[in-house]
């Protein structure tokens, strides 16, 4: 699973917008917030799951393609 830190910086994302995703009026307040590790792992888990599902969507639609060539 990707980390936290390397999804930022993969993203160009700051927790400056982070935190205004999730509803915090600074980052300051995001990062002192009890909930920030939770955000983070849910964020990690969020993006493992969607990588995982481009990546089958895409083994899919080239078996496809592949099989209209034949």
């Amino acid at each position: 699973m990707k980390k936290y830190k390397d999804i930022k910086k993969e993203l160009r994302m700051g927790d400056a917008e982070i935190a205004a995703d999730f509803g915090y009026k600074t980052r300051e307040s995001f990062t002192k917030s009890s909930a920030k590790p939770r955000i983070e792992t849910g964020l990690e888990k969020f993006y493992d799951r969607t990588i995982k599902k481009q990546e089958e969507v895409s083994k899919a639609l080239m078996k496809d393609f592949l099989k209209r060539l034949d």
